[in-house]
């Protein structure tokens, strides 16, 4: 028997035995009062799972997001605080790229004298071209962020619309942030054919590619580029950092994440100890009683199939 269909088996076994655990506690249990099941029922909805805690923390950090950002569309504060936010953060980026080119690009360890023409091009172009658009995007991510917080509090706010929500969020900020990227090929296409005087030669044409420009922008040292074939060679004048772009708009989206992942944690959990009590209270009626004889029977039965198919492996094998 090859060790590949061994250790299948042994992953077949493991929910199988679980399974047969399972239906051992039903069967069991068959004679389960009811004054176990209540005292056994209060003990699970006194135990503490976390979801109070959970729901503190995404309380909190709602709090502190509507402090720094305000809480409405229009408010004042974000004209001020969403610029100083992507600027800051594309600090950060730049340096973390120009320290990786030092340590890992500079097998000689020598200080430049002058940034790296890479990095040096993108800042260019970046601070010139792609700020606004920057600026734009982090703006869009803020206010969803905001419409999900406030969507949250409301008594209708469901599991299915939560996730919903959340990717429909996703959705529009890369939608805008692709079609940001594709405009600005297209500007720098024009730009060069105008700066040299192409004006009759025939453009290339920049089809719109959603999932190539995403995959382009996860690399933060190698910046995306292309080159156009003319008249007068080979040129490029696209040296916009898409991937500063990128994170810069996934770190927006920073906090939408982390609430969206408390309040389904938190409802996670609730739901948890909601079947939990419910099992509680089923366990021992004749009902619960009938499916475990009737599921320890199909159990029986696939670990009776999975021991002839083991015996054939090995005799054939």
């Amino acid at each position: 028997m090859s060790v590949e269909v061994a250790t299948a088996v042994g992953l077949l076994a493991i929910p199988l035995s679980a399974a047969l655990g399972f239906v051992a506690i039903i069967i069991g249990h068959a004679g389960f009062n009811s004054d176990k099941k209540k005292k056994i029922s209060k003990s699970i909805s006194n135990i503490n799972l976390g979801s109070e805690a959970i729901n503190g923390f995404s309380d909190y950090w709602a709090g502190y997001y509507f402090k720094l950002f305000g809480d409405g569309f229009f408010s004042k504060r974000q004209l001020i605080t969403i610029p100083l936010f992507t600027i800051l953060y594309s600090f950060i980026l730049f340096f973390a790229w120009f320290m990786y080119f030092l340590i890992f690009l500079n097998p000689n360890k020598i200080i430049p004298e002058q940034i790296p023409m890479p990095i040096k091009l993108a800042i260019h172009d970046f601070y010139l071209y792609g700020i606004w658009y920057s600026i734009l995007l982090d703006f869009i991510s803020i206010q969803l962020t905001k419409m999900y917080i406030k969507s949250k509090g409301k008594s209708n706010f469901s599991f299915m619309k939560s996730v919903f929500y959340f990717l429909l969020s996703i959705f529009i900020v890369y939608f805008i942030f692709t079609t940001i990227i594709y405009q600005l090929k297209l500007d720098a296409a024009d730009d060069l054919y105008n700066k040299f005087g192409l004006y009759l030669e025939l453009r290339p044409t920049l089809n719109y590619e959603p999932f190539e420009s995403i995959n382009e922008s996860l690399n933060l040292i190698e910046s995306s580029t292309f080159m156009v074939v003319t008249s007068k060679g080979i040129l490029s004048n696209y040296f916009v950092p898409q991937a500063v772009m990128f994170y810069s708009s996934f770190i927006s989206q920073i906090s939408l994440l982390l609430i969206f992942l408390s309040y389904l944690l938190s409802r996670i959990l609730i739901k948890f100890k909601i079947l939990s009590i419910d099992f509680v209270k089923g366990v021992g009626t004749a009902k619960y009683t009938a499916y475990g004889f009737l599921g320890l029977t199909i159990i029986s039965f696939l670990f009776v199939l999975m021991l002839v198919v083991i015996i054939y492996l090995i005799v054939s094998s």
